[in-house]
């Protein structure tokens, strides 16, 4: 059932998304991004929750955007990725098997419509400048420098408040 949720919501993702805009509407500079940093954006939301909702994947995507343009984090979505492990997926670093193509499938259509939509300004931001976030089931020690800023799915977004090396 959940798999069929998925489904529609990437469809109804990609067909809103392919409706014409105006000539002179313009991308939001904060999601222009290259084929590369898209890639990197599908793997994000592959291994950082797959099966989560629509919902938590745009969190992933305005998290690494949010990222990407602070003075704090490199500025290209794939490095703000791979950053210092910033991610716990990427210290793994498997590969998607061959029984998981078709969730990586949805995944990118999710992804390219949340993008397309980020873009575009048809979809709004919902996690008010996130530039953290963690599966609900830890609590990293990280969490006492933020302030939650919103709950998608199984993940907490959080926006760093102060700097006090929580974690040293």
């Amino acid at each position: 059932m959940h798999v069929i949720k998925i489904i529609i919501t990437a469809l109804f993702l990609l067909i809103t998304s392919s409706i014409s805009f105006a000539a002179d509407a313009s991308i939001n500079p904060k999601y222009k991004i290259t084929e590369k940093e898209r890639t990197c954006l599908y793997l994000n939301a592959f291994f950082e929750g797959a099966t989560d909702t629509i919902a938590a994947h745009q969190g992933f995507i305005e998290v690494v955007a949010n990222r990407r343009i602070s003075e704090d984090y490199p500025n290209d979505m794939c490095r703000v990725i791979y950053d210092d492990s910033a991610f716990s997926w990427t210290i793994r670093k498997r590969p998607v098997h061959n029984n998981e193509k078709y969730i990586m499938a949805l995944i990118q259509i999710t992804v390219d419509g949340i993008i397309d939509g980020l873009q575009r300004g048809a979809i709004r931001e919902i996690t008010f400048t996130a530039d953290h976030y963690h599966a609900d089931y830890v609590t990293p020690c990280w969490i006492k420098d933020m302030k939650l800023t919103n709950v998608l799915g199984a993940h907490k977004f959080y926006k760093q408040v102060k700097r006090t090396g929580a974690c040293g």
